[in-house]
């Protein structure tokens, strides 16, 4: 519960002021994970962990309103087969690679993402690869 206060409070509050402050000075801002996947992570997590708790529902509900009033400009989906990302994990030493929690996220994220939506599909790539698509898709949404 700690955890989600701290996020909902501090973390995303300062994000969103450096994106800002960033965007003011013509950068264009990358983020590796947005209140979209924050959001998806505390609300499964309080599904799984069984949590009734009437302490999260304020940053919850928080979160949603952030969720609503801040949309990223363009979302990219980093998208991998099932079985590379359990190759991955195993690499990185990840300890239960809960599979069946990517799935939900991936399908949300596709889902909440109707405009500026990036998919690239990683299998087999570099992350040099993976960067310079990135950096690709980018520019080329600002032509």
């Amino acid at each position: 519960a700690l955890s989600i206060y701290l996020d909902t409070f501090i973390m995303i509050p300062f994000k969103l002021l450096k994106m800002f402050m960033f965007r003011a000075l013509g950068f264009y801002v990358l983020s590796e994970e947005y209140i979209h996947s924050t959001l998806i992570d505390y609300v499964y997590s309080c599904i799984m962990l069984r949590l009734r708790c009437r302490l999260l529902k304020l940053p919850l509900l928080l979160l949603s309103l952030l969720l609503s009033k801040y949309v990223p400009d363009r979302i990219v989906v980093l998208n991998a087969s099932n079985s590379v990302l359990r190759r991955r994990w195993r690499l990185r030493g990840y300890g239960d690679p809960q599979l069946h929690y990517v799935k939900i996220q991936r399908a949300l994220l596709l889902k909440i993402a109707d405009r500026g939506v990036f998919i690239i599909d990683t299998n087999g790539l570099s992350i040099a690869d993976v960067v310079k698509l990135i950096m690709n898709k980018v520019t080329e949404s600002m032509d």
